[in-house]
């Protein structure tokens, strides 16, 4: 999962739209996407507000929440940033 956080991060500095969005889906649709850790939806999100896409991000803000993975600070800043 942290290389595809590489790669999203990276798709995002870029703007590369239909990236960001392939990357988002393959962590969360990955066998292991159970185990994300807050790092990686914080990387999801902040992706997303770098494309100026914040309702995607939000959308994943409640994800993680509803799979049980606890938001920090940096993903309350990411947000609002």
């Amino acid at each position: 999962a942290i290389l595809l956080c590489i790669f999203l991060d990276s798709f995002a500095r870029t703007k590369n739209m239909l990236k960001v969005r392939e990357f988002a889906v393959r962590l969360t649709d990955h066998p292991q996407a159970n185990s994300l850790t807050v790092r990686a939806y914080n990387s999801i999100m902040s992706a997303f507000c770098r494309i100026d896409d914040v309702d995607s991000a939000r959308r994943y803000f409640d994800r993680m929440i509803t799979v049980g993975v606890q938001p920090n600070q940096i993903s309350f800043s990411t947000l609002i940033g």
